[in-house]
């Protein structure tokens, strides 16, 4: 065991836990400490321990919330993690690329609601006309395709890549309720539900918001994230983050996201296409 790792009772739980996430990103090179953080309601504002720091006092108490599957890589491009020099040991320093910012989230959707119906396609209603109004250049059944693959995070229900087949009864599903009023055609939504359940894994939409960015594009995040928030990629990660801007040019750490369209490095071919310099992300 490192010595940095060693017990020390005497140590403040926040300064145990900077230690220890500084440790586990180094020897891993790896960020999924970070991919594994769920903040509570509060968390950022409490500031408590830097928002970046993974809560392994917190461990076993992460609600409903699936972690995203080893599906992609959306950093494909960029060079390897590195964290940055710095001597403020609440900050810390990742690099990589601004993709987009939140314009607009959906409520929480709870593991409670996928089991009752009518909070179920209320939800589905309620994201889908987010998505519709956020991607107003497109024609309704792109934004079908690009919200149901969402949805699903491209993942079927084997945890596999999901194809076109995989992905059709769910864009079924959200083309009866744009077709039809609530309630109007329930035999035929709870059909579908039943399908979609089957062929797709939508349990990752459990304890997330739907979100749409300034472009159109949508994604699922945490259950914190919200407005005015921003959508990066980091060199080493698999999936993008999302940002809060804090005072003074400073970033919290909200937590992973699944962000349609940018998931396996086309973000980043648009970066080097464009030049742009990659940017430093200090965060508090």
């Amino acid at each position: 065991m490192s010595p940095a790792l060693m017990p020390d009772y005497t140590k403040p739980l926040r300064d145990v836990l900077k230690t220890a996430t500084r440790h586990m990103i180094a020897e891993a090179c790896a960020l999924w400490i970070l991919r594994s953080i769920k903040h509570h309601p509060g968390d950022l504002e409490l500031a408590e321990v830097p928002s970046w720091a993974g809560r392994s006092d917190r461990v076993g108490a992460r609600g409903d919330e699936a972690e995203f599957p080893n599906l992609f890589k959306s950093s494909k491009g960029l060079d390897k993690i590195s964290m940055g020099d710095g001597n403020d040991s609440d900050v810390l320093n990742i690099h990589g690329v601004t993709v987009d910012k939140i314009a607009s989230v959906t409520t929480i959707f709870s593991y409670s609601e996928h089991h009752r119906f009518h909070e179920f396609t209320h939800w589905l209603r309620s994201a889908l006309q987010l998505c519709l109004e956020g991607r107003r250049h497109q024609v309704p059944a792109q934004v079908i395709r690009a919200l149901a693959t969402t949805l699903a995070i491209e993942c079927s229900s084997n945890g596999l890549r999901a194809g076109e087949g995989e992905l059709r009864p769910l864009e079924e599903l959200l083309e009866e309720l744009l077709r039809n009023n609530p309630g109007q055609s329930k035999e035929r939504e709870i059909e579908l539900c039943r399908i979609a359940n089957l062929t797709c894994d939508i349990r990752h939409t459990f304890d997330r918001r739907l979100l749409v960015t300034n472009t159109g594009r949508c994604g699922l995040g945490p259950s914190i994230m919200q407005s005015g928030d921003v959508v990066i990629i980091v060199r080493g990660a698999d999936v993008p983050f999302v940002l809060r801007p804090a005072d003074k040019g400073y970033y919290q750490f909200v937590g992973a996201a699944y962000v349609n369209g940018i998931m396996d490095g086309e973000a980043v071919e648009k970066h080097h296409n464009t030049k742009a310099i990659q940017e430093t992300f200090a965060m508090v």
